[in-house]
């Protein structure tokens, strides 16, 4: 975008909106840290107030994270 590729940008932006959307289908930072403990990377359990993700919103993650092969 920065470069003048406005058609490249929207391309990768649509392709890149599955992953948006469920980086942000509960309070920030559950699914980030969520998502980069299914990763392997190892993050650690969350500290009140934050608790883990509900298993629907858990399983949707892992999900679009296997359709962009993160997991």
């Amino acid at each position: 975008y920065e470069n003048g590729d406005h058609d490249r940008a929207l391309t990768v932006h649509k392709k890149l909106e599955g992953l948006n959307r469920v980086l942000f289908i509960e309070t920030n930072p559950i699914p980030i840290k969520t998502a980069m403990n299914l990763m392997g990377f190892d993050m650690g359990g969350f500290r009140l107030p934050l608790c883990e993700m509900s298993s629907t919103h858990k399983d949707e993650l892992e999900k679009v994270l296997k359709t962009y092969g993160l997991v």
